[in-house]
């Protein structure tokens, strides 16, 4: 597996951070959901790339 997906509802700020704290990134949101994505090995990548939309989760 080389990247997780993962959302919370957009209230839930503690789940937010535990993710941010353990490495996911902030991909976008929606009027429910936040979006994170973690991609193994591509650390630098991950903050410069912010252009993922919904549809790349599905």
């Amino acid at each position: 597996m080389r990247a997780v997906n993962a959302d919370t509802v957009k209230k839930n700020k503690r789940s937010q951070h535990v993710l941010e704290k353990v490495g996911f990134w902030y991909v976008g949101e929606d009027d429910i959901f936040k979006y994170y994505r973690y991609e193994r090995g591509n650390s630098i990548l991950q903050k410069k790339n912010k252009d993922f939309k919904r549809a790349d989760f599905i």
